[in-house]
């Protein structure tokens, strides 16, 4: 079974696009975000949102794994990226037509420690690719408004970022 239909990647529908980016987008303003999330959520995406707090990178990653249907047997250690990894990796992506992860304040956490940051969103992005191979969705948008900060590439992928 494959994630997207024939007719859907050739008619370039908004979330193939995305998915086939990489899987992880930026966006630069809260309305572009805002747009992002609306449209996908019209498309029947389910949608987790992660903020992070300005005090602990831990508490970043576990309100997005406490945003989204775990299996119950995984304990989360803190601040523990391989961990993460292993729990995304049987990711259920519930009933709908897909799932986005909606990253908010994405700057404030690659000022904290720019290399957990990179490698939370490389992780990210491979659970976007584990996700099509099992023919289902995941998308990961990223509010990243300080226009300084270049993400490099991801899972072999420079994340697209909007608007360009």
């Amino acid at each position: 079974m494959s994630a997207f239909s024939f007719a859907e990647a050739i008619c370039g529908q908004f979330d193939y696009e995305l998915i086939r980016a990489g899987g992880v987008s930026v966006c630069a303003d809260p309305e572009t975000l805002a747009r992002f999330v609306e449209r996908l959520s019209e498309l029947g995406y389910s949608v987790a949102e992660s903020v992070y707090d300005g005090v602990s990178l831990v508490s970043f990653s576990n309100s997005l794994i406490g945003a989204i249907p775990m299996y119950s047997h995984y304990e989360y250690g803190p601040g523990n990226l391989n961990s993460l990894h292993g729990m995304l990796q049987d990711l259920e992506v519930g009933r709908g037509l897909g799932l986005l992860f909606v990253i908010r304040g994405f700057d404030q956490a690659f000022s904290a420690d720019a290399k957990w940051a990179v490698d939370f969103l490389d992780i990210l992005q491979l659970a976007s690719y584990d996700r099509l191979l099992m023919g289902q969705r995941l998308i990961i948008l990223v509010e990243l408004l300080d226009g300084s900060i270049k993400l490099p590439r991801l899972g072999g992928f420079e994340p697209d970022r909007y608007p360009s």
